[in-house]
């Protein structure tokens, strides 16, 4: 009798380590975080993405700021999660379909599902008269930190973004 229990006990221990392992974390960055504040790390993806002259004289005309929170889902076509800073990078004027986007998550966001839905309901064309191609619409993480960007040459913006990670 003694035997069969602690078989139990241990069984049950065992499930609930693997509850709490499959419950620990939402990133598939292995660890890996990008840490400061969020106007820091936009800076830094453009200093070291890898484009022309002209994209970067582009960029340097660009508006960036806090998202406020009444504007939260027109940046990123998602409501009701629970994050601590959420930042753009969009022109101001102009024909050209543009955002980079960064959120913050707090822990214990489910970031692959956070990412899934961003996906899913980002819209290329939200923009009057213009849209970005979908294949330029990219949503990565490394950590609590979530990138989104719908715009031309998004994977040179998201390939300096995961160099930024530690």
């Amino acid at each position: 009798m003694k035997k069969s229990i602690r078989i139990s006990a241990l069984a049950l221990c065992l499930v609930l380590l693997l509850a709490l392992a499959a419950c620990s974390g939402g990133s598939s960055s292995g660890g890996r975080k990008i840490e400061g504040e969020l106007p820091d790390i936009m800076e830094k993806i453009y200093e070291t993405a890898d484009v022309d002259a002209d994209t970067r004289d582009f960029l340097g005309g660009l508006d960036e700021f806090e998202i406020p929170e009444d504007q939260f889902e027109y940046y990123f076509f998602v409501k009701d999660v629970d994050y601590s800073a959420a930042y753009a990078s969009v022109p101001m004027i102009n024909v050209v379909p543009y955002q980079v986007c960064l959120l913050r998550v707090n822990e214990g966001v489910d970031v692959e599902k956070l990412k899934e839905d961003i996906m899913a309901n980002a819209n290329p064309r939200k923009w009057v008269c213009v849209e970005v191609d979908p294949s330029d619409v990219r949503v990565e993480s490394e950590g609590d930190l979530i990138f989104f960007a719908m715009a031309e040459n998004s994977d040179k913006y998201a390939e300096a973004f995961h160099k930024l990670a530690d």
